[in-house]
């Protein structure tokens, strides 16, 4: 498991005081690119080298607590499902190093033809990174 801890901006709160929904979301991608990052394997990388690209074609959160600007936010990452051209993961945000989740997203990335833009079989290297998550 992968967990990425970052501090939430003031600018990432709505007028009540707590994060914006979207945000969450923010959360979950910065996470993965970091950890595609430690792999040697970042988004940059990806880009320029690969023939691939995996866009999001599906998200969901669910938000259980609030969090408010000047949290310490952990976001722990797993791999909940890899398919032929698909795979899924899950984003347990927790706060201030507790063990209860404060959010949970979910995110789903195909990856397609860089040319073409139709799905392709997910890279043996790319396999290998998200089966370490």
């Amino acid at each position: 498991m992968f967990a990425h801890s970052r501090t939430v901006k003031l600018s990432e709160t709505d007028a009540t005081g707590i994060v914006y929904f979207t945000e969450i979301q923010k959360f979950a991608i910065e996470a993965f690119e970091e950890y595609l990052h430690t792999r040697g394997f970042g988004v940059l990388h990806i880009i320029e080298s690969e023939e691939f690209l995996a866009p999001i074609v599906h998200i969901t959160a669910d938000y259980l607590m609030p969090i408010t600007a000047g949290d310490l936010v952990s976001v722990h990452m797993t791999l909940e499902k890899i398919g032929v051209s698909s795979f899924t993961i899950k984003y347990e945000v927790k706060k201030d190093q507790s063990d209860f989740d404060v959010a949970i997203v979910k995110i789903t990335q195909v990856t397609v033809d860089k040319q073409t833009k139709h799905a392709t079989p997910i890279s043996r290297a790319l396999i290998d990174i998200l089966k370490m998550i």
